[in-house]
């Protein structure tokens, strides 16, 4: 039989030592005191926190709800928090209790439970004011990485102006948990190769744990891994993301949020992309997750998901699904810009041009938005419409985005804007501190295009730009050309180490036949003013027929074969209706002009002779009489 005293006992015994204590049956045991006595508190306490214990955190919360539990304020905090009820846990971390052991975990709660509701500015003023307990040995540890956490999420959500850190310090580089955050503070600010060294460490770290089994470690690994995916990704390195995204064991993953990105990232990275396998994948993944309040992505995270899903809607075709999708965003100028597109299938590229002008307008950053803007004015052919708006971007940018600078050279290109090519990727190279680092194939072609100048200043620019890509990666051929080209002129001594690295004239010429090269002709360039084709081919000359395909021999050959028609002895003009006569002067009777030529003989011209018998008609006379003149 139960009573309060055996409850007491069966608490009491309980320990630290006890790893893995009943709480099933501690459960139970409160559950028939209560029966006998609802308001023994010490029943009420226990129940709680078994109920804690077992996660039933809904069955905890409806207890509380419904009795009045004295000293359970802490543990009533803890289970809204893991419920969703993030706002009523800073309510009750208000209220004045007399124990500071409460007070400061309440203050633990209230910072997870701002944390999960977004508002990380208050979460990280909380980290930043409650100082670590001295008896807990590790609370300072855990409150530092907490802290960089809403660091990294205010970073990630664009409120990076909040953010206390700036750079990773040696304490990042000691804990998986602190390397992973610094990462994310990083990719937040679009730095990817500093991202990609700290979860590197991360990984290198996480898996040097010696009392995480298989399971625990795949779990600690998978938010690690996806993003790695993603940073290989934002650096165009898509065969190593699609590399490293095969370290993940999708199914694996527990929870919710990080499975969902995974598979996203995961698609990004795939070579053999098909539009409707990953639209299946995608929504498979979305429908499966059994999102939890605590566990669900955040709202800037589930904006792109959702963008994400409406993106591959439009690559097979279901622009209804798309429209109302966007339905649910009004006023957003991403969704606007999708809603224009699905809503374009049928309509012109003018027309879907002006529903998209406006929205970019309002979200000039958007690089996706931009891209569209830029694509359907090249299309109309307004290539400086489309330069614009890649100027636009970057301007707007923090930082350079590979992709668009190579869109935006090509189109100076095609204007033949040769020094807006330089000056561009002049920019691009010496990007501002405190932003990611163009990458390699940036730096390359910047670095050609300032060979192009005579400028001793450009030249030593160029020259450096190759021995930094050469220094990064030693097999890099074009790097060892550059520095030849660059320093051949201004500083010999320079290029000298690097000339031996040069393929020789007689292996880049081995194997070309000259004589077929030459049978097949050379290309001659041709003004672009006269045509439109930027070159020819100049083929060597064929005989040509000089004899019709019907050529009788017994035939006399026309002598005048080759003259004019109009030449010819036996050419007879064609009559003209009406009064005029050919040869008449232009009208009959009149006076013939003597150099009228009628008819040709041998090529000598053959004119009328003049006539003394000439008729020349008299004008009409007037019947009126003329008053006092005689003839």
């Amino acid at each position: 039989m139960t009573t309060p005293a055996s409850l007491a006992s069966l608490l009491k015994n309980l320990s630290i030592s006890n790893a893995e204590p009943d709480h099933e049956q501690i459960l139970k045991h409160a559950d028939e005191v209560l029966k006998k006595d609802k308001t023994n508190e010490l029943a009420q306490r226990t129940k709680v926190v078994a109920l804690l214990q077992l996660d039933r955190f809904e069955d905890a919360v409806k207890f509380l709800d419904s009795n009045d539990v004295p000293n359970a304020l802490l543990e009533k905090a803890y289970a809204l928090y893991k419920v969703g009820r993030t706002d009523e846990v800073s309510t009750l971390a208000e209220q004045q209790v007399a124990s500071s052991f409460v007070q400061r975990g309440l203050k633990h709660v209230e910072a997870q439970a701002a944390y999960r509701r977004e508002d990380f500015e208050r979460a990280n003023l909380i980290y930043k004011q409650l100082p670590s307990d001295p008896q807990a040995e590790t609370e300072a540890f855990d409150l530092s990485v907490n802290q960089t956490a809403t660091d990294a999420q205010l970073t990630l959500s664009g409120r990076s102006a909040s953010a206390s850190k700036t750079k990773a310090t040696n304490e990042d580089m000691t804990s998986f948990e602190s390397a992973y955050n610094a990462a994310m503070i990083h990719i937040g600010r679009g730095e990817y190769k500093e991202a990609l060294i700290l979860l590197k460490r991360s990984e290198d770290l996480c898996r040097s744990l010696e009392d995480y089994g298989p399971e625990e470690l795949k779990a600690e690994l998978a938010p690690i891994i996806a993003q790695r995916v993603c940073v290989h990704i934002k650096l165009g390195q898509l065969d190593k993301a699609e590399e490293v995204a095969k370290e993940l064991d999708i199914n694996s993953i527990t929870d919710a949020s990080i499975k969902v990105i995974a598979v996203n990232n995961n698609l990004l990275a795939t070579s053999d992309f098909n539009k409707h396998a990953a639209l299946k994948a995608f929504s498979a993944a979305i429908t499966e997750a059994a999102f939890t309040p605590a566990n669900k992505p955040f709202e800037f995270q589930n904006k792109l998901l959702e963008v994400n899903e409406a993106v591959y809607d439009l690559k097979v075709g279901k622009f209804g699904a798309v429209k109302h999708k966007a339905a649910s965003h009004p006023g957003d100028a991403q969704w606007e810009a999708l809603k224009a597109i699905a809503g374009g299938e049928n309509h012109s590229g003018k027309e879907l041009l002006r529903k998209l002008e406006p929205t970019l307008e309002k979200d000039k950053s958007n690089t996706g938005l931009a891209l569209t803007v830029a694509q359907l004015r090249a299309s109309a052919g307004n290539l400086t419409g489309a330069i614009q708006v890649l100027e636009a971007l970057l301007e707007e940018k923090k930082f350079i985005e590979p992709g668009v600078v190579g869109l935006l050279v090509h189109l100076y290109q095609t204007q033949g804007r040769k020094k807006g090519v330089a000056d561009l990727l002049a920019r691009a190279s010496e990007f501002p501190s405190g932003s990611t680092g163009p990458g390699p194939s940036v730096l390359q072609a910047a670095a050609i295009a300032k060979l192009v100048s005579t400028d001793v200043s450009d030249l030593e620019s160029a020259g450096s730009l190759f021995e930094s890509l050469l220094a990064t990666d030693p097999t890099n051929h074009v790097a060892a050309a550059g520095i030849v080209a660059s320093y051949a002129s201004i500083k010999p001594e320079l290029a000298a180490p690097h000339i031996d690295r040069l393929p020789s004239v007689k292996s880049l010429i081995e194997g070309i036949d000259a004589d077929a090269l030459e049978e097949a002709g050379v290309a001659s360039l041709v003004d672009k003013k006269k045509s439109r084709v930027r070159h020819t081919i100049i083929k060597p000359a064929r005989k040509r027929r000089r004899l019709p395909k019907n050529f009788d021999p017994t035939k006399k050959i026309d002598e005048e074969r080759w003259w004019p028609m109009n030449k010819r002895s036996y050419f007879k003009p064609a009559k003209k209706k009406g009064k005029k006569a050919i040869g008449a002067g232009g009208h009959q009777g009149g006076m013939v002009n003597d150099s009228l030529q009628v008819g040709t003989v041998d090529g000598e011209k053959i004119v009328p002779e003049k006539k003394a018998s000439q008729v020349i008609s008299a004008p009409k006379k007037s019947n009126k009489k003329k008053k006092g003149n005689k003839w």
